[in-house]
């Protein structure tokens, strides 16, 4: 598979349509994984990733470091999220679907396990509900999108103490939520 630049400089040479699939393959979960996680909403989050693509295609002829794709991208979905929560003044709550086992035969400790990560994951999802649509996009670039600090204040615009201001506070937050809730962080693993 070829890196962004290989694909990036097909698209902008050629017009190759397949260079464009294979680049929106590529970063589509990431992207998509982003804006959900601010917009909490699966159709919202679809249409925001689609024209965080369309407008990073349309400006990719300005995008002076091509290696760097993945980051600007995420960029953009990030600010368009951030701009429909402030439009709209509303978050949609849903939890994401859980792939249950359905018509395979669990034992009473897989059971027991598979309930014990289903109301994990519910928890988390809750609380990740009660951080500000700011908060939930930092956590979700940091820790799931693995982004530096650096790289987190340059997607949201907060400068990079901002950036670990927020993600201490959003940690407490989390880590006393899970006590009240008897849920301690071995839990989660």
């Amino acid at each position: 598979m070829r890196n962004d630049r290989d694909l990036i400089a097909k698209i902008l040479g050629s017009g190759s349509e397949r260079a464009l699939t294979q680049l929106v393959r590529r970063h589509e979960q990431s992207t998509f994984n982003l804006v959900y996680r601010i917009l909490m909403d699966q159709e919202e989050a679809e249409e925001v990733a689609q024209d965080a693509f369309l407008q990073s295609f349309k400006e990719l002829h300005g995008l002076q470091d091509w290696s760097k794709y993945k980051s600007w991208l995420l960029t953009i979905a990030y600010r368009k999220a951030i701009d429909k929560v402030r439009l709209k003044k509303r978050i949609t709550t849903e939890l994401n679907n859980l792939d249950t086992q359905q018509g395979k035969f669990l034992n009473p400790p897989d059971i027991v396990e598979k309930m014990q990560q289903i109301r994990l994951k519910q928890e988390l999802e809750l609380l990740m509900d009660k951080l500000s649509e700011l908060d939930r996009g930092l956590i979700t670039l940091f820790y799931l999108e693995e982004f530096n600090i650096p790289a987190v204040a340059d997607a949201t615009g907060l400068t990079e103490s901002n950036v670990k201001i927020r993600l201490m506070r959003a940690r407490i937050f989390l880590k006393k939520e899970l006590e009240k809730r008897h849920l301690t962080k071995e839990d989660l693993y």
